[in-house]
């Protein structure tokens, strides 16, 4: 159109010159006099070239009609009612419409005009879609509105209606109320249709920006206008319940109500069911469940089954039931309306409710899939204000403590899983965060319950079957970094519940095998938290996870400084046995006279009572020191000491495996007494001391096999298993040992051996079992029997691998094979001499 405009300016500048150019070559010409008669003729031809020139040059001189801009948006607003083909064909005159405003080719009329018909454009493309897009909707509401305050264009008709939609649409609600009020009087129903809605949505945006006061006038003016409708006042009514239920007047909520329904020309009607919707669910909110019970089966009496209404009525009976412990029918009517309003926020509701049901009626595992599909479900926005995150999760913690402190600890943890997808990553609350460290830690806990300890109470590793090794230090590895999340998190808002949370991150790591993490997490701990009562605990803890990590130096000084520092607290006394160990580590053994020092302290000092864990353990590692140093009377007198102090140690194979050797080898030591000369009275006490030695190792020995066995129900540990083997070969070697003694005990040693032999006939060691039944028999003067059983062993030891040369798998001595061969070469020699037949 400015193309044309400029053509058209161009034409008219080209005549206007053109004129100018005739004009002055007329006034250049010289004039010459008429010649008579003989040139009159000419008069009348100039006088009819002037007429012509004159015409034409009028002709040329009448402006042309301009562009119709007015016709041209006519066309568009045409297209905008029609196909979407046609719409697009408006689309694009409007834009070229468009090219001219602002250059004043266009009035102040069509300026208007173009941004209104924009407006329409952005409201017919939405409404074609069929799905919200905040992006028309500002479209809209910018169109309308430029056409409003830059050119004093009223909005008028459909357009005020888009305008208060679009508005809604972008959250502009306060704008969007003023527009609704503007909808004309012929449209009443509409102009209280959007009021409503605008409150509506104001509400469910879960951040309402049209302050209570400005709600209430609108709801009011709802209520009051004279064109609403019945539906139109109770919701009215309902809003201004609700405002009443809200903050907390629930006997003026019920009074309002119950006046409503009272007005009405019967009540029990169709016509009262939102108002006992209303009545029931603001007895509930006040837990009067029988009243709303009662209130809410008259709501779903009367409303139509699959409207909205009537599934809110459905949902809040069967809270009401649920309430009431009628968890059966809650669970039917929860389900039903999962199934019939799926997809809605009524059907994540009761999506909510059927887990929460189903958990109460002890049914776990269906209520978690309903908490999965709930948490699904919200994650995806269908809950909107009616189920939120903060409400599922608040479920879930109560299920979940409810698992945990029945001792159902998987469960517990499966619920406190759950609650992870409820929230983006990095968002997850600290609630949530603190139940999945409790809870990892209890299934961990839970599965390293029997297992086997050190004698430092921390757990032998070694002796867990690996699989389950694996997920318990998986677990404790999880919660310890759930712990140490939640104590980074939570240190300013609350310092004590942080400084826990840190101290059990520790512990976890501990329990995981994780030294590093331990350490890391006891040192924040002791810079974090000096003020705290545990704070000298947490530096005996440092010193213990320096120790588990092999850092024994450092764990020895700290242990030094908590005995120095701090001599009268408890973990003083607690640090004699781990630093009598540190010792030992440290110098080899060299040092045990220091770390002995250390023990009797404890034990001795009469500072602790010996029903204390301190007075326990002290006790324990002393034993077991001596154990390991060679001091077997010793390592018996306190081990036994131990054993009838403690009872329970008597179910642990490994305190009764270190006695039973621990006599064995007192019985050995007192063998090779025996090769000195000394009184024949002496000798034979102390073939007594041997004797009752072996005995007692033999009965030690049979002591591990039942409880390894009663533990492990015929599969042991690993630690277990081969604490087994070794106790049943000793336990074979003892009675032969015996047999030295007593002849009898060689019949007890051939069984021993002979059931070592058949249970590790895979194992290399059980030739030994085979060569021992053979002197066994030689001893007891049987050599057809010793025969048979030499048989035996040659036939083992042929069968067995080479790897077992290789890898030095044949527990044998050099002084156990020249005796086998001894023996064999006599038993040769026996058989030779012995009469036929």
């Amino acid at each position: 159109m400015a193309k044309k405009d400029k053509d058209i300016e161009k034409e008219a500048k080209g005549d206007e010159s053109g004129a100018v150019d005739e004009g002055g070559e007329s006034a250049e010409k010289k004039r010459v006099p008429l010649r008579g008669r003989r040139d009159l003729w000419q008069v009348p031809l100039m006088l009819l070239g002037v007429v012509l020139v004159v015409t034409g040059a009028a002709r040329l001189m009448k402006p042309k009609a301009p562009p119709d801009y007015t016709g041209a948006l006519d066309r568009v607003s045409a297209y905008l009612d029609g196909t979407a083909e046609d719409i697009e064909t408006g689309a694009g005159l409007l834009s070229t419409v468009g090219e001219l405003v602002g250059t004043g080719a266009l009035s102040t009329n069509e300026e208007s005009r173009y941004y209104l018909l924009r407006g329409d454009l952005a409201h017919v493309r939405l409404a074609a879609a069929d799905a919200v897009s905040p992006e028309r909707s500002q479209q809209i509401v910018e169109n309308y509105e430029i056409a409003e305050t830059r050119y004093d264009a009223p909005v008028t008709g459909d357009r005020v209606i888009w305008m208060c939609q679009a508005l809604i649409d972008v959250g502009r609600m306060r704008e969007a109320m003023d527009v609704a009020r503007r909808i004309g009087d012929t449209s009443s129903t509409k102009r209280l249709e959007y009021m409503r809605r605008v409150i509506e949505s104001d509400l469910a945006s879960g951040a309402p920006t049209i302050d209570e006061a400005a709600r209430i006038d609108a709801i009011t003016e709802i209520r009051d206008a004279s064109g609403a409708t019945t539906q139109d006042r109770l919701w009215a009514v309902g809003r201004l319940v609700q405002i009443q239920i809200d903050e907390g007047n629930y006997d003026d909520a019920i009074r309002r109500l119950s006046a409503e329904i009272l007005l009405l020309d019967e009540s029990d009607s169709p016509d009262a069911a939102p108002l006992y919707l209303m009545l029931g669910k603001a007895y509930l909110d006040m837990d009067s469940v029988a009243m709303a019970r009662d209130k809410l089966r008259l709501a779903v009496r009367y409303l139509p089954e699959g409207s909205q209404m009537y599934g809110e009525a459905e949902l809040y009976l069967a809270q009401a039931l649920q309430r009431d412990e009628s968890f059966e029918e809650a669970r039917d009517r929860y389900a039903d309306l999962a199934e019939r309003y799926r997809g809605t926020p009524v059907g994540v509701a009761a999506l909510l409710g059927l887990a929460e049901v189903d958990s109460d009626l002890g049914q776990v595992n269906d209520s978690l899939r309903a908490f999965s599909q709930t948490v699904g479900a919200v994650s995806a926005g269908l809950g909107a204000s009616t189920v939120t995150p903060a409400m599922v999760d608040r479920a879930i913690g109560q299920r979940f403590r409810e698992r945990l402190l029945s001792g159902d600890n998987e469960s517990a943890l499966r619920y406190a899983r759950l609650a992870v997808a409820l929230y983006p990553e990095g968002e997850m609350p600290v609630d949530a965060v603190i139940r999945l460290a409790e809870a990892e830690y209890a299934v961990a806990s839970q599965r390293m319950e029997n297992a086997p300890l050190r004698s430092d109470g921390s757990i032998d590793w070694a002796a867990v079957d690996p699989i389950v090794a694996e997920e318990a230090r998986a677990g404790f590895k999880a919660a310890g970094d759930r712990f140490a999340e939640y104590s980074r998190r939570d240190f300013l808002a609350d310092p004590g519940a942080a400084g826990e949370a840190l101290w059990m991150a520790a512990e976890a790591y501990d329990h995981a095998g994780a030294p590093d993490l331990a350490v890391a997490a006891l040192k924040s701990y002791v810079q974090e938290h000096r003020d705290d009562a545990r704070w000298v605990e947490a530096k005996f803890r440092l010193a213990r996870a320096f120790q588990a990590s092999g850092e024994y130096e450092s764990a020895k000084v700290l242990y030094e400084e908590i005995t120095n520092e701090h001599a009268s607290s408890r973990f003083a006394y607690q640090c004699y046995g781990p630093l009598a160990a540190c010792y030992l580590l440290l110098s080899n053994d060299e040092d045990w006279q220091r770390a002995e020092s250390k023990l009797l302290a404890v034990i001795d000092g009469g500072v602790l009572e010996p029903d204390s864990p301190e007075f326990r353990e002290a006790l324990l590692d002393l034993g077991l020191m001596y154990r390991r140093i060679g001091k077997y009377e010793l390592a018996i007198e306190r081990l036994a000491e131990a054993l009838t102090r403690y009872p329970d140690l008597g179910e642990r194979p490994d305190v009764v495996m270190a006695l039973a050797d621990s006599s064995r080898l007192a019985a050995s030591a007192i063998e090779d007494e025996f090769v000195e000369a000394m009184p024949l009275s002496e000798r034979q006490r102390l073939r007594s001391v041997q004797k009752e030695r072996l005995l007692s190792a033999l009965d030690a020995y049979t002591r591990v096999r039942d409880i390894i066995d009663d533990r492990g129900g015929g599969n042991p540990r690993r630690a277990d298993a081969e604490r087994l083997r070794n106790a049943l070969f000793f336990r074979a070697e003892c009675a032969y040992e015996l047999g030295k003694h007593d002849s009898a005990y060689y019949e007890q040693a051939i069984g021993a051996y002979d059931a070592v032999a058949q249970k590790y006939a895979d194992d290399p060691a059980s030739l030994v079992a085979l060569v021992q039944i053979v002197n066994c028999y030689d001893a007891m003067g049987r050599p057809f029997q010793a025969q048979t059983a030499h048989q035996r062993a040659k036939a083992r030891l042929r069968d067995l691998p080479a790897e077992a040369w290789r890898t030095s798998k044949i527990p044998m001595s050099r002084q156990q094979w020249e005796d086998w061969l001894e023996t064999s070469l006599r038993i040769e020699r026996e058989m030779a001499e012995a009469p036929p037949g």
